[in-house]
């Protein structure tokens, strides 16, 4: 398949010119009305944007249209290997079919508007795969249609229709009636954990809405299982065509249950968090290859970004013959899962502010727990003072971690073994990023946050409870200054995540 690589360059070449011109102007330009915008940079943006639109659209009149598309597409074809899509059963003749009806002015606003270091890594990541990825589809096609005679079902067994029913109520009452019924607010116990979730799952048809501490969402729920550590809840549960059972046929979302609790975020509105606990990459394989007892695994990778989850895919037996399961593990020791009701429906960006605030807000009563149980046992004698030291030195790093896991920052070494200090150097490394799409709150403030510690005396006294003390004589008041530091720290938190202390 032959791409036309002079239109490539001279694309790039237009493009690249542009990109050196924009570059000489300011690119900071308020929106929304403000005063401070700036309309006369405006326009220069957008009379050198049209200027070198005008030169691509002279440029593609000298060339044939279906080249052109190929070209288009070649784009797309890049981009699936960069953003790890691409499958290796599609072919790039697949992908020209599958962008058959694309039209020129379609193909024409895709590449003026894309920028240009986007179309030159993902024209040249296409052209460094194109040779090994088409040589091979043909043999991977075969694989894949042989993998699929492995999950024909026995009639009894066959797969179940893929239909989000949302004819039932999916209210707050709805919510709140369940946990009212059985007496309670919150449980520690999976079994019934599972159960509250079968009922809201019973109540409301499936139509809820699941948000992670993360990039995904569900908009409702399938099914829900459980054993005696994890919690497993299904997107969709042995859905497929039973003539083309293409995979995967289970989507669901797996943590190792710690607590689940109804919690009320505005005068009328509830949601349901889930808790889980850490697990390592070697303790999540384990699980899988010996509780979940899977057949064969596909995939099983950490994402880039702070280990922010890890996404499996897997055969196994069930319901009669194997199926495929597409799993995301939340690894982490937070509040990470949240229910909601359709009702008053918050955005995407607002549950996940829900969520931030409740695990901020549990760590202050982890502070509160901790300060008051150090008065209420108080001995006056170094070691029963060091111990609470300790403690507070413990939820300090659970903060840290929060903070970088809910930002998207990486970690040095891991979230297990991460400690104050690597904790501190990450966000060090985070501040001095002049661009960062991936972290939207204040910088200033977590910059307030790692001065805070270092020099303000928080790090020298937990230091000093850690640490062999042969200088100092320790009393009650340097856990005085470290509760109170730190309950400045979550104030600070507050801010950095933009919501309100």
């Amino acid at each position: 398949m032959n791409i036309n690589q002079n239109i490539i360059k001279e694309i790039l070449k237009i493009k690249a010119e542009e990109n050196t011109e924009l570059s000489e102007i300011p690119s900071e330009i308020a929106f929304g009305g403000s005063d401070d915008t700036d309309y006369e940079t405006i326009a220069k943006h957008f009379d050198i944007g049209n200027k070198y639109n005008n030169k691509i659209k002279e440029l593609l009149k000298q060339y044939d249209e279906g080249d052109i598309h190929k070209v288009y597409v070649y784009y797309y074809y890049g981009r699936s290997f960069s953003d790890g899509s691409m499958s290796k059963t599609t072919s790039f003749k697949d992908m020209l079919d599958y962008h058959k009806d694309d039209t020129y002015d379609e193909i024409l606003e895709k590449l003026l508007s894309t920028q240009y270091l986007a179309l030159k890594q993902f024209w040249e990541v296409a052209n460094s795969k194109f040779e090994e990825h088409e040589n091979n589809v043909q043999k991977e096609k075969e694989i894949f249609d042989k993998r699929l005679k492995s999950y024909t079902k026995p009639k009894e067994y066959e797969f179940f229709k893929f239909n989000k029913l949302l004819n039932k109520n999916s209210s707050n009452t709805v919510f709140e009636k369940i946990f009212n019924e059985l007496g309670l607010t919150e449980t520690k116990n999976i079994d019934i954990a599972k159960s509250i979730i079968d009922k809201v799952i019973l109540e409301t048809n499936g139509s809820i809405v699941i948000d992670f501490l993360g990039n995904e969402n569900f908009d409702h729920l399938d099914y829900v299982e459980n054993d005696t550590e994890m919690l497993k809840l299904y997107w969709k549960y042995s859905n497929g065509n039973n003539n083309y059972p293409i995979p995967p046929h289970n989507k669901r979302v797996d943590i190792a249950f710690e607590k689940l609790e109804l919690i009320k975020y505005s005068n009328t509105n509830v949601a349901i968090v889930l808790k889980g606990f850490y697990r390592n990459k070697n303790e999540i394989k384990q699980y899988y290859c010996n509780q979940e007892k899977i057949k064969k695994m596909y995939e099983f990778y950490e994402t880039k970004w702070s280990l922010f989850y890890n996404e499996l895919n897997f055969d196994k037996k069930q319901r009669g013959a194997m199926e495929n399961f597409q799993v995301t593990f939340l690894p982490w020791r937070y509040y990470n899962i949240i229910i909601l009701p359709r009702e008053n429906l918050p955005s995407v960006e607002n549950t996940t502010k829900i969520l931030i605030l409740k695990n901020l807000y549990d760590i202050r009563d982890s502070v509160i727990k901790t300060f008051n149980n150090f008065q209420e046992k108080f001995e006056e004698n170094e070691d029963f003072i060091t111990m609470y030291g300790n403690r507070f030195r413990k939820i300090l790093e659970k903060l840290l971690k929060f903070i970088l896991l809910a930002s998207k920052i990486m970690f040095k070494e891991n979230y297990e073994k991460d400690m104050i200090g690597n904790l501190l150097e990450q966000m060090k490394l985070e501040i001095k990023k002049e661009e960062d799409y991936l972290n939207f709150y204040d910088k200033n403030k977590l910059h307030a946050i790692v001065q805070k510690i270092e020099n303000d005396g928080l790090l020298d006294n937990l230091n000093l409870c850690s640490h062999d003390n042969v200088k100092h004589k320790i009393d009650r008041k340097i856990i005085d200054e470290i509760k109170k530091d730190i309950i400045e720290l979550l104030d600070e938190s507050f801010r950095y995540f933009k919501l309100k202390v």
